[in-house]
C-alpha cells in the first residue's frame, strides 16, 4: 500500500503547511507580584515577631481571590478602555474588541466595562507560584501588545487597591490625631488664660523651684497614668473582639486561655515588672536625691530585664502547648489573644501603680503653702 500511504502523508503535510502559515500567532505574557504579609497598623508593631509569617499561604490565597474578584477585573476593565482610546489603535487590540461578521467591514469597537470584566475571569490565569510569596499572572492572545497591556495592568491595579486601602487607614489615624490634637488644644488655651488672670488678679506671678517641680514630676505621672488608661480601655475592646471571636471557634480554648491570664505565678510577674517600671520612673524623676541615679537605674534595668525574660518563657511554654494541636484559624486568633491578654494585664497594672504614685504626689501637692496653692493648680493643669 505504498501509494495510499505516499498521499496521505503529502496531503498531512500540505494541510499542515497551510494551518502554519495561515493560523494566528498567540502571544502569552506573564507578570509576576511578590506578596509580603503587612507587619501591623502604623501605631504598633508585634509583640511576638517570630509568628509574623504565619499563615503566610493563607494570606497569599486571600489576595489570589482578590486579583480574581470582579471589583478588580472592573477596574482592570476601565484602565484599558481608557488605553484604547488613548492609543487610538484597534489593530492592536483582539479580545476587548467586538468581533464583526466577515462579511461586514464595521470599524474595531471596544466592548463595554462589564463586558470586558466578564470575558476576563475566562482569559486571564492567576496562580502562586510554588513554594514562594510570588503570584503569576498569565493571559494568551493574538495581540503582543494587548496581553502586555492587560498582565500590567492587572498588577497595576491591585497595587493600587492596596494603596487605596493603606490610606484610607492612615487617613482615619490621621483624622483621629488630628480631632485629639484640636480637642487638647483647646483646652490647653483654657488652662493658659485661666493662670494668666489669676496672676493678674492675684498678684502672684511665679512659684518657688520645690514646687514648681513638685508640679512637673505629679504633672508627668499624671500623664503617664492617663496615657496607660486610653491604652487599657483600647485594649479591652480590642481582647473583648478577640475573645468572643475565639469562643465562637473554640469555647474550650477560650475557657482555657481565661484560666491562663488568671494564674497567680504569671500575675505576680506583671505586677513585679510594672512596679519596677515605675519605680524607676520615680527614680529618673527625683533629681534631688542623694542616691547615685545612674546606678540605682541600672539595677532596675537589670531586675526588668530578668523578670521580663522569665515571662517571656512563661508565654512560650504556653504557645508550644497550644499550638501543638489547634487548628490553623485557632492558631492565629490564639496568637491575637495571647498577646493582647498580656499587654491588657500589662496595662491595668500599670495604671494601678502610677494611681498610687500619683495620690503620693498629690498629699505633697496639698501641703503647699494656701497662698500659692491655686496657681499652683492651674500650672499642673497646664502642665
Amino acid at each position: 500500500n505504498l501509494l495510499p500511504v505516499i498521499l496521505i502523508t503529502l496531503t498531512s503535510l500540505t494541510v499542515s503547511i497551510i494551518y502554519a502559515v495561515n493560523a494566528q500567532d498567540i502571544y502569552k505574557a506573564v507578570t509576576s507580584i511578590k506578596i509580603s504579609k503587612p507587619s501591623g497598623n502604623i501605631l504598633e508593631s508585634p509583640l511576638m515577631p517570630e509568628f509574623q509569617d504565619f499563615g503566610s499561604d493563607r494570606f497569599i490565597a486571600n489576595e489570589i481571590e482578590i486579583l480574581k474578584s470582579y471589583s478588580i477585573r472592573y477596574r482592570v476593565a476601565e484602565s484599558i478602555i481608557k488605553n484604547f482610546k488613548e492609543v487610538n489603535s484597534p489593530d492592536s487590540f483582539y479580545l476587548v474588541i467586538s468581533q464583526g461578521s466577515n462579511f461586514e467591514e464595521k470599524p474595531k469597537e471596544i466592548l463595554t466595562q462589564e463586558s470586558i470584566a466578564i470575558l476576563l475571569e475566562k482569559k486571564v490565569l492567576v496562580e502562586q507560584k510554588r513554594g514562594l510569596d510570588i503570584v503569576e499572572i498569565t493571559v494568551d492572545s493574538p495581540s503582543p501588545y494587548e496581553v502586555a497591556l492587560i498582565a500590567n495592568t492587572y498588577a497595576q491595579e491591585y497595587k493600587k487597591l492596596n494603596l487605596d486601602v493603606s490610606r484610607n487607614q492612615l487617613t482615619n489615624v490621621k483624622e483621629f490625631l488630628s480631632t485629639q490634637r484640636k480637642e487638647k488644644l483647646q483646652q490647653l488655651n483654657e488652662a493658659e488664660d485661666i493662670l494668666r488672670n489669676y496672676q493678674q488678679k492675684g498678684g502672684i506671678i511665679a512659684l518657688d523651684a520645690q514646687a514648681n517641680n513638685l508640679i512637673q514630676q505629679l504633672s508627668q505621672f499624671e500623664a503617664n497614668k492617663n496615657a496607660a488608661d486610653i491604652d487599657l480601655a483600647v485594649s479591652n475592646k480590642v481582647l473583648s473582639e478577640y475573645k468572643s471571636e475565639l469562643a465562637k471557634q473554640s469555647p474550650q480554648m477560650a475557657e482555657y486561655l481565661e484560666s491562663m491570664s488568671n494564674e497567680a505565678y504569671f500575675t505576680a510577674l506583671q505586677e513585679q515588672l510594672a512596679k519596677l517600671k515605675v519605680n524607676k520612673d520615680l527614680a529618673l524623676a527625683n533629681k534631688n536625691s542623694k542616691v547615685d541615679t545612674k546606678l540605682l537605674i541600672k539595677d532596675y534595668d537589670n531586675q526588668i530585664t530578668d523578670l521580663q525574660q522569665k515571662l517571656d518563657e512563661k508565654i512560650s511554654v504556653i504557645k508550644k502547648g497550644i499550638f501543638a494541636s489547634s487548628p490553623e484559624v485557632v492558631k492565629q486568633l490564639t496568637q491575637k489573644v495571647i498577646e493582647e491578654e498580656v499587654k491588657n494585664q500589662s496595662l491595668k497594672i500599670t495604671s494601678s501603680e502610677l494611681a498610687v504614685v500619683v495620690q503620693t504626689y498629690d498629699s505633697k501637692f496639698n501641703r503647699l503653702p494656701t497662698t500659692a496653692i491655686e496657681l499652683a493648680r492651674f500650672q499642673r493643669e497646664r502642665e
